[in-house]
């Protein structure tokens, strides 16, 4: 497995919950990739709901659901997740449930570990991958449509695609996919 949590993650997300009533608490996180390991705060949210967003369209934040404590009536106004067995369900998931108005916390003990070096699933670039990205690039732009701040979230939007870009095409041997991500990148 690539992903694990630490003994009192639980424990420290409860407990913040309970003195804080918040929506969503989120917790910073350690990246190992080989033998090095580094602290990441890209977990982290904003109470803003426009910076909220734009920090998740523009690659600023991270999408991940791992290192959350999120009540479970907010997960279940996220509706359906069509074809959620595609990679990235984790980006539509997160920006769903940071689209609704949320109290939310950030606590500053790092409580999960992300093993770059035995990440199967985003260690590569796929068919399934680029489908995911495109059911999310589909979210995203239904929510931004209706937003009262959508020419800033348009902004983030365009920002983060070219960075999801580069890290897709990094990991991606297909030509031919690889010329689908760059069409679904410029539409």
């Amino acid at each position: 497995a690539d992903d694990s949590l630490s003994m009192d993650a639980c424990e420290i997300l409860m407990r913040e919950v309970g003195e804080t009533n918040a929506d969503v608490v989120s917790a910073p996180y350690w990246v190992r990739d080989g033998d090095s390991i580094w602290r990441s705060d890209r977990n982290s949210v904003s109470s803003r709901s426009t910076t909220r967003l734009q920090d998740l369209l523009s690659a600023r934040r991270n999408s991940m659901l791992p290192g959350r404590a999120i009540r479970s009536n907010l997960i279940a106004k996220l509706g359906t997740i069509e074809e959620s067995w595609l990679p990235h369900e984790d980006m539509r998931a997160t920006f769903r449930l940071f689209a609704q108005p949320l109290s939310v916390s950030n606590v500053n003990s790092p409580i999960y570990l992300y093993d770059k070096s035995c990440s199967q699933i985003t260690r590569e670039f796929t068919r399934s991958h680029l489908r995911g990205f495109e059911l999310a690039l589909d979210d995203y732009l239904q929510v931004i449509s209706t937003h009262e701040d959508e020419t800033a979230l348009r902004t983030a939007l365009s920002r983060g695609v070219l960075s999801y870009v580069r890290v897709f095409a990094d990991r991606c041997d297909d030509l031919e996919v690889l010329a689908e991500l760059r069409q679904v990148a410029s539409s």
